[in-house]
């Protein structure tokens, strides 16, 4: 059976898009191959920065063909009383292609009616391939396409040749005025002329394009620059640790080859993150370090190029380096003639968010914010000075040349310029460390001054954002609300902040522009998307669903407590007791759901000697369990409250009738349930929605 090969040669397509074109191009080529009633043995998919190859073994010479039934009109339209066809019966025919003597009559549950069998022979696999791959290349999503020929046609860059072999045949199509054959380039500098490829061998395509400088594989390409970079960075002491700059630059070159470069020392002086920035996200270069963790200056560079261009290479990659570099040099010297402080009122001119004012009304919000934070948690005197200092220079940064030039070190020339300025320590650190995590499983600030500007950035983030209507959607979240809400979540569990998350948000809410209508229901959709990435926090954390659900249905409002009450339910699910106890709250839940239980108990009323256990069982045990539960002791409290109240419980629902006529005596037995079911479910968890596994014993 034979292979297809199938390569895109385009001019330079951006690293970030090849990736997910190898994935698109696998998925719709297996697609079509099941709409055309084919199959391959393998489909692989790969790519360089100029080319995107795909290769399917095994593919049959012809369709199959197949028998086609298509169902017509009814009889009693198809054909009068004397059985002669109408033309109802005689378009049907003619649609499909018979005579309609052909036309065959078939009961079905509604009736009579005409059916055409068709025999569809099958077409050549080439002639349909003919057709696939140019709506296979139609169909690659780019996240930006253009136009150079046609201008319905699109694609991520100028496509130059279409090599498309099926076994030993050229398959023939014409894409925006590229011709498809079998014409091949090498590598587009170190071996730039044409080859025929006659077959569509892999291994022997593969070859080729070795023997011209290309490494087709991906895979390949990238462990052979993992293994060069590890070789020079070892040779000065450095460890790789530059693995995602590694995918970049695996999808910038086809014949990697690696090599150190270096610039002059004085550019050090620079903080090491502006150098590091501008070489890895400017340049795609390797930082190298010493043994100590000390910057040097020098770094790799992976080329394009062979060894014969080494020289070449290395003198202009240190040419545009020294560039950039002598731009940085320049903005910190810049930089640090103006003080944050100074800078803060130019926060006034820099807009935030039409509905949220200027970044210097943001830095207001934070500040306050951070003073509510200081007040929840009784913070002493100098914390309480060093985070509103912290919260009042922290987004000064962003009028600075080094942020206009670097955006991704907003924070870090806060951290810089401040300890420049002569700010503590403890406020120039918070500044730094204030935007993380910056990714949803990202470091969190090490220190504790800047775990709570942290969270204060982002609580207030939120509560303005969703004020403002600019919650996420299913697809965007250009405000990062779930990340910055993940991050809450991380704080205040993580660094065992212990603070009233609705308090927090509400405080916020009172400090938005007058001009905002913060209904009622704000706090409410705020608390919600939190409970939902909770819920998404705990189960990434190893925790059943049930449990996070149940303990998520007792409140979490105190995210300290909620994390308690869940290693405690998780504990307990392990217990040999537990189905006894889930069922306890969940029968005092059933007896009760839906009716309004108010009032208090009275012993007057208890008749059944399984009430009055019930009743004793409370009056006697209630508040001790209570008092564990205030504690924090979830476990040993949810241990007393079985001991107590299982027993008599199920006493009680084994001979006591509760939906009795007395209407006093149902409502206090009600009551009872009630209050045995609240006092679990209302402070630990609520375990009616927890999944009990049951096992069948059988014994001999």
């Amino acid at each position: 059976m034979p292979d297809l090969l199938f390569e895109i040669g385009s001019e330079e397509i951006p690293a970030g898009y090849i990736v997910p074109a190898m994935e698109a191009m696998r998925k719709d080529f297996q697609t079509a191959l099941e709409k055309n009633r084919l199959t391959a043995a393998n489909v692989h998919v790969t790519g360089t920065p100029i080319r995107l190859v795909l290769h399917a073994s095994g593919l049959p010479e012809q369709q199959e063909s197949m028998d086609l039934e298509v169902s017509g009109p009814p009889k009693r339209v198809a054909f009068d009383d004397d059985g002669n066809p109408t033309k109802a019966a005689e378009g049907f025919a003619r649609k499909q292609g018979l005579d309609v003597s052909a036309i065959e009559l078939r009961e079905t549950p509604r009736g009579e009616f005409c059916f055409a069998i068709k025999h569809v022979e099958g077409r050549q696999t080439q002639e349909i391939l003919s057709e696939v791959l140019p709506e296979l290349m139609r169909g690659i999503p780019f996240p930006k396409s253009m136009r150079w020929n046609d201008p319905k046609e699109r694609f991520a860059r100028p496509v130059r040749t279409i090599l498309a072999v099926f076994g030993s045949s050229p398959v023939a199509f014409e894409y925006n005025g590229v011709q498809s054959g079998t014409e091949s380039r090498g590598h587009r500098f170190l071996s730039p002329e044409s080859f025929q490829v006659e077959s569509a061998s892999y291994p022997g395509f593969v070859d080729a394009l070795r023997k011209r400088k290309v490494i087709l594989e991906l895979e390949e390409r990238k462990s052979l620059i993992e293994k060069q970079i590890v070789q020079l960075l070892e040779s000065a002491g450095s460890k790789h640790d530059q693995h995602g700059l590694v995918d970049e630059v695996t999808n910038l070159v086809e014949w990697p080859f690696s090599l150190v470069g270096s610039f002059e020392e004085e550019f050090l002086e620079v903080p090491p993150e502006v150098i590091v920035t501008a070489m890895t996200e400017h340049q795609r270069y390797f930082p190298m370090w010493d043994a100590s963790g000390k910057l040097l200056n020098r770094f790799v560079v992976v080329s394009n190029r062979g060894e014969e261009q080494a020289e070449m290479v290395r003198e202009g990659n240190e040419r545009v380096l020294r560039a950039r570099l002598a731009d940085a040099r320049f903005f910190w010297d810049e930089d640090r003639k103006t003080s944050l402080e100074e800078r803060v009122e130019g926060l006034k001119e820099v807009l935030y968010q039409e509905k949220l004012g200027s970044y210097y009304d943001r830095t207001q919000r934070l500040c306050a914010t951070a003073r509510f934070i200081v007040e929840q948690l009784g913070l002493p005197g100098k914390t309480a000075r060093d985070l509103e200092r912290a919260a009042r220079l922290c987004k000064a940064d962003l009028l600075t040349n080094m942020v206009y030039e670097f955006p991704s070190l907003q924070g870090v020339m806060g951290r810089e310029y401040a300890l420049c300025d002569g700010e503590d320590q403890e406020v120039a650190v918070a500044i730094e460390e204030h935007y993380r995590p910056r990714q949803a499983a990202g470091e969190l600030p090490e220190s504790n001054l800047g775990g709570l500007l942290a969270l204060a950035e982002k609580a207030a983030t939120v509560s303005a954002c969703f004020a403002a209507g600019l919650s996420p959607t299913a697809n965007q979240d250009p405000y990062g609300l779930r990340r910055q809400t993940l991050g809450i979540i991380r704080l205040v569990v993580e660094k065992e902040i212990g603070i009233s998350l609705s308090s927090l948000f509400q405080h916020g809410l009172e400090l938005l522009p007058g001009s905002l209508d913060v209904s009622l229901t704000v706090i409410d959709e705020i608390l919600g998307f939190v409970r939902e990435r909770l819920y998404h926090f705990s189960i990434e954390r190893g925790y059943r669903y049930d449990l996070v659900n149940s303990v998520l249905s007792s409140g979490f409002d105190d995210l300290q407590d909620f994390q308690l009450r869940l290693e405690a339910v998780t504990r307990l699910a392990e217990w040999e007791e537990w189905p006894s106890l889930v069922e306890v709250v969940e029968r005092t839940f059933n007896i009760t759901k839906g009716k309004t239980v108010e009032g208090v108990l009275r012993d007057d009323l208890l008749q059944e000697e399984a009430e009055k256990m019930v009743f004793e069982a409370i009056q006697k045990n209630a508040e001790v369990v209570a008092s564990h539960f205030a504690q924090g002791d979830y476990y040993e409290g949810a241990l007393l409250y079985h001991q107590v109240f299982a027993e008599a419980v199920h006493e009680f629902f084994d001979k006591v009738f509760v939906n009795v006529d007395e209407e006093d005596v149902r409502n206090n037995r009600l009551l009872m349930m009630a209050s045995v079911h609240r006092l679990f479910a209302g402070q630990l968890a609520n375990l009616v929605e927890v999944v009990v596994s049951k096992e069948v014993v059988v014994s001999n």
